[in-house]
Formats: structure tokens, C-alpha cells, sequence
């Protein structure tokens, strides 16, 4: 569903600034930060439903999707307005494929979990899968998708997650033709997908399924953006996403700058770093704005001012890729416009590198070697590079003359370029 030339928004995210403990206050002030740093859409993420059994963690609650008004006694449309009237956009989360044992929907229909006859269900992530092969369920799946578009007007965005594979094999609806089951089960989300981008062909919906491997052009056939891992650790994304850059362009690649220590890794990784690996993709937050310090909150907001700036690149530009991360020490890619009259270069240092070494060059790539560019580092005080804020000929950047110096772990620069 991604249309060539449009800009999905820069966002806050509420899960790892918030996970499953928040209330209405919590969200109204997250979104108030968001608007304040310059962000242009607040999603928010999983917790907000079911009440027999609420979404207090993520064992209990999957499949019962109303909302859970002990959180929210005001309803989704208080908070999405609440959002729409500081000039955002609004997104939310749903995982409508799964189901937990301990849920309304588990206990009133058993026969709709994919099951092996007279074995256990596999459970994984404390969730169960639905049996997507079954038009009932098809029907309640896109139930799911459309009663949430219902909670608010103009709800903008949806983060369909999908935690889990398949691993077991068995459908009741389909009796005897088990051996059709897997075609039947992707033809059947491919069914939901599309009698739900007939009625909402506008809406941005993002692929929120690594965990369930299904990030695939298939999927992006319906989907404008994709989640590449929840693993946001910056150091780790220098490898995620390069990869997934081989194959899937920029536009669609969600990546945020996330608390440290980071929540799966516990590496601790420079503010700056990880926006400066963020910015490689579609630009967005995960974290709690309020434990930013006030020179942290400073850096955000510049670069957040940066970003859109050059993003364009980003979403539309051509993409050369100028040092692998599984190669060396240095990861490096940048974007360039179709006319090659400007460009935005990031640059990253993986490992620590002796004093001795110096200035690394890199053979910037894409560029009219006849044309002149200006390049500048953006979100610094001090350039790492001696040639910043000057003019230099496309010839001497492609061959060897842009040099920065990135010696410690972690350090990292983004230079943008402009022909003079």
C-alpha cells in the first residue's frame, strides 16, 4: 500500500515508554511531549483492551478487544482527539491472528485455535494461534480491525503485530484436507487484507510481524510500513537493517530510538547514536520523553528538526551502501536524489579504533563528479569532519576526500550534501 513519494510520519510509540502500565494522564502527557519535540503522530500500544481478563501483561486478554476502562475510562476518542488537537496523528495497536488461553474468546471457541488432533496446543509468548483458514474466523479478524477503527474518527494509523509463527498444524474447520492447511491459512489473512484495504485504503498499517516472519512482498502489498525486530538496541540495528536494506527499501523500514539499557540487549548506547541510526529509516521513538535530561531533550528535538530536512532521501532517494557492518568496523550508507543535486551520508564507528588510525575515509558514491556539493554534519557542535560547513567537488568525494573522524565506539555523524 505504500504509494511512491509519500512520507509516513515520524511517531512516539507508547510501548517501551510505557508498556502495559499507563493511564489516561500517562498518554495525554506523552502525547503532549511528542507535539512539543516536533513529532507528527502518537501510537498507542498494546495494554489498552479487555476487561474480564485486562491486558496487564502479555499473558491474558488477547482476543477480547474491548476497551479496559479501569486504563482509560474515557475511551480511545479522548485520547485520539486529545492527539488531534496538539496536531498529531493517531495510531494503535492490535494483534487480532492471536489469542491467550486466559480470554473470553478462548473459552466461548476452542475450535477456532490451530490444533493438532489429540496433542497439546503449542503456546508460545503465552498465545495460541487462530485458525485463519476458517471464514468465521477470517470474519471475526477483520471484525477486530474494523470495531477498532470505529473507537475514534480518523484513527490514522494501525500497528498489526503478529508475535509468533505458526508451529503446530491443524485446522477443525478443514476436516479431512489438513494438507491444504498452510495455503489456506495465508490465503485467508490475504482475504482479510483485502476486504479490509477496500474500506480503508487510506489508513497506514504497519506489518508489525518479525516475530511472525512474515515481512515479505507479499504482505507489502498491503501493508504501507514494516517492523523489522523488536530488538531496537542501536548497535544491533547497524546489522538489522542493513539487511533488511539488501532487500526492502528505506520507506518501509521502521526504526526507533529506544531507552537505554536497552530493553533486550542492555547495551547502553549513546543518544546521539541511536538517532543517528534511527534516521536511516522511518524516523520514531520509543521511550518515556519525561526521563530525557534537558541536554538530551536539546539533542532530540534538533534532530528531530533534522530529520525532516532530508527524509525525503530517505523515503525516495537511491541507496548506496558504502561499509557493511559484517565487514569491518565501520557501517556506512547513504541516499541520493534522482538528480543527484543532494544527498544525506550516515556514517557509524562498531568498534573502538586506535588513535593511530586516524580519519577514515569513505568513497562517497551516486554523486555528479562534476557538481559541487556543500556538505554539512547535522546535530553537532563540533564536526567530526575537517571539511564540514565548506564547499567540495563531487570528484574529490567519490574518490577518497571525505575522511571523518570516528575513533570511539559508537561515535557517528550524519553529513548532509547540497549542490552549491
Amino acid at each position: 500500500m505504500y504509494r511512491g513519494g509519500e512520507i509516513n510520519p515520524t511517531l512516539l510509540n507508547s510501548w517501551e515508554g510505557a508498556y502495559f502500565t499507563f493511564t489516561t494522564e500517562t498518554l495525554l502527557r506523552m502525547i503532549d511531549d511528542a507535539a512539543a519535540m516536533g513529532l507528527e503522530m502518537f501510537v498507542l500500544d498494546d495494554g489498552w483492551f479487555a476487561k474480564d481478563y485486562p491486558r496487564n501483561g502479555d499473558a491474558a486478554g488477547l482476543g477480547d478487544w474491548e476497551v479496559n476502562t479501569a486504563k482509560i475510562p474515557e475511551g480511545i476518542d479522548y485520547v485520539a482527539s486529545y492527539a488531534h488537537q496538539k496536531g498529531l496523528k493517531f495510531g494503535i495497536w492490535i494483534e487480532p491472528e492471536m489469542v491467550n488461553p486466559q480470554s473470553n474468546l478462548a473459552h466461548r471457541h476452542p475450535e477456532w485455535v490451530v490444533q493438532s488432533p489429540g496433542r497439546e496446543i503449542y503456546q508460545s509468548r503465552n498465545q495460541w494461534v487462530l485458525d485463519l483458514s476458517n471464514p468465521a474466523v477470517q470474519d471475526f479478524v477483520y471484525g477486530i480491525f474494523d470495531n477498532t477503527m470505529q473507537l475514534a474518527p480518523n484513527i490514522d494509523y494501525i500497528k498489526w503485530d503478529c508475535n509468533r509463527t505458526v508451529a503446530d498444524f491443524g485446522s477443525t474447520y478443514l476436516g479431512k484436507e489438513q494438507d491444504r492447511f498452510f495455503v489456506e491459512y495465508a490465503q485467508g489473512i490475504y482475504n482479510v487484507m483485502r476486504r479490509l484495504r477496500a474500506k480503508y485504503p487510506d489508513t497506514i498499517v504497519q506489518c508489525c510481524s518479525s516475530g511472525g516472519g512474515r515481512v515479505d512482498y507479499g504482505a507489502l502489498k498491503y501493508f504501507n510500513e514494516i517492523w523489522t525486530s523488536d530488538n531496537t538496541d542501536a548497535f544491533t540495528r547497524a546489522y538489522i537493517q542493513y539487511a533488511t536494506n539488501l532487500i526492502y527499501p528505506a520507506c518501509v523500514m521502521a526504526s526507533h530510538v529506544s531507552a537505554v539499557p536497552n530493553h533486550q540487549t542492555g547495551n547502553v548506547t549513546p543518544l546521539k547514536f541511536r538517532f543517528d541510526m534511527a534516521c536511516s529509516g522511518r524516523l520514531g521513538m520509543e521511550l518515556q520523553p519525561r526521563n530525557l535530561s534537558e541536554g538530551e531533550r536539546a539533542l532530540a528535538d534538533r534532530c528531530i528538526r533534522s530529520y525532516k530536512q532530508y527524509r525525503d532521501l530517505v523515503f525516495t532517494g537511491d541507496v548506496y551502501r558504502l561499509a557493511s557492518p559484517y565487514e569491518g568496523d565501520y557501517y556506512a550508507l547513504m541516499y541520493v536524489s534522482q538528480d543527484r543535486r543532494r544527498a544525506v551520508v550516515f556514517t557509524y564507528c562498531l568498534k573502538y579504533q586506535n588513535r593511530a588510525v586516524g580519519a577514515h575515509p569513505f568513497r562517497l558514491d551516486g554523486l555528479d563528479p562534476a557538481c559541487k556539493y556543500k556538505v554539512t554534519e547535522l546535530n553537532v557542535n563540533r564536526s567530526s569532519w575537517w571539511g564540514s560547513g565548506a564547499v567540495h567537488a563531487g570528484d574529490f568525494l567519490m574518490n577518497g576526500g571525505f575522511n571523518p573522524v570516528l575513533l570511539k565506539t559508537f561515535d557517528s555523524g550524519v553529513f548532509y550534501l547540497e549542490a552549491d
